[in-house]
């Protein structure tokens, strides 16, 4: 059986739209992909950060009660403001020795669910 070269032609031609279009479509859904994950860590960083901030604040009042709770107790605000901050000091350097385990490896672990799965 021999082919035409026309119809050769017309089936090269063919397959080669066909593989064009497969690679479009492929194209347009990783794009796709794409900003449906970086959507969805955009608003995990964006709801982060307004927590954060809510949490900051909340702990700066709290942090202005205990001080002055603590100042009839200690005699003075300078040393309630100094417990506080010993307090503060001392949570920052749990959570620097932790940071690994606390920070970095659930970050590290969101990523890799987000970018890798194969959803």
């Amino acid at each position: 059986m021999f082919f035409s070269t026309d119809k050769l032609n017309l089936q090269l031609r063919k397959l080669t739209e066909d593989l064009k279009g497969y690679g479009e479509l492929r194209l347009a859904s990783f794009r796709l992909d794409i900003v449906s994950k970086l959507t969805r860590l955009l608003s995990v960083v964006i709801i982060g950060a307004v927590l954060l901030i809510i949490v900051t604040l909340a702990l700066i009042f709290l942090s202005l009660m205990a001080v002055s709770a603590l100042t009839p107790w200690l005699g003075s605000t300078t040393a309630a403001c100094g417990l506080m901050g010993g307090i503060y000091l001392l949570l920052a350097i749990i959570c620097y020795c932790k940071r690994k385990s606390w920070i970095y490896d659930p970050v590290a672990n969101a990523l890799a669910h987000l970018f890798l799965d194969k959803k």
